[in-house]
């Protein structure tokens, strides 16, 4: 997929509070909403779990407490080139 140079990309910011459970909305927003980027924040993702959305790229981080609160994810629609690179630990 190419963009057009003066097509804006759509973003996307959602406090998911628990993806997994709510998957279904999730997609039917996304798809809706025709981002191109989502930002997602309390994903109570664990490393255990997979969460995939169709047309996108995956990058997250699971959130480490044993409440299973926290994690974010960025999902990037097929076709946007990126990278991922990490950060150290904020102290």
């Amino acid at each position: 997929m190419r963009r057009g140079r003066n097509k804006p990309l759509m973003l996307l910011a959602i406090n998911a509070d628990c993806v997994i459970s709510q998957k279904y909305e999730l997609c039917e927003l996304i798809q809706s909403e025709k981002s191109d980027i989502i930002l997602l924040k309390e994903t109570h993702l664990k490393p255990l779990h997979r969460y995939m959305v169709p047309n996108f790229t995956t990058i997250r981080i699971d959130g480490l407490n044993q409440e299973g609160g926290g994690g974010t994810a960025v999902l990037v629609k097929y076709g946007i080139p990126h990278r991922r690179f990490d950060l150290p630990p904020l102290i």
